[in-house]
């Protein structure tokens, strides 16, 4: 079974890869809806709507996050873009891969006297999360 180091991760979207990603976090959940009747003393649930969402964090650098901050501030904000998330730094057949649509909910630059320019960047699901491999 392969392992993964976090340091050898990628993170596209809208077709750009970010070069200066320090991290990223992919959420999925399958909400559920309660189905218990009276008489049965005991909770049931079914599956209900499926749910994704994430977040990046990134060095600041205006070439990797232009496509990101126009996703949020055009005219067009709110419209969906492709995310592409790898384990490996350059995928190759058969490397784990996660992707799906994405609309880019918030964008924050953060900097410190001591530090690097950093942003953040959240993200919704928009339709179905693939978790697959690269083909």
């Amino acid at each position: 079974m392969a392992t993964y180091q976090g340091c050898e991760g990628s993170l596209s979207i809208g077709g750009v890869d970010l070069v200066e990603l320090k991290s990223y976090s992919i959420d999925y959940t399958i909400n559920t809806i309660d189905t218990s009747t009276m008489g049965t003393c005991t909770r049931k649930y079914a599956p209900s709507i499926k749910e994704w969402s994430g977040s990046a964090d990134i060095f600041y650098n205006v070439a990797d996050t232009q496509e990101v901050v126009d996703a949020l501030t055009d005219a067009d904000a709110g419209t969906d873009v492709a995310m592409v998330a790898y384990m490996t730094q350059t995928p190759t057949t058969g490397d784990p891969k996660i992707s799906g649509n994405i609309i880019v909910t918030g964008f924050s630059i953060n900097a410190s006297i001591d530090g690097l320019v950093e942003a953040s960047i959240s993200f919704q699901g928009d339709g179905a999360l693939t978790i697959g491999t690269e083909a």
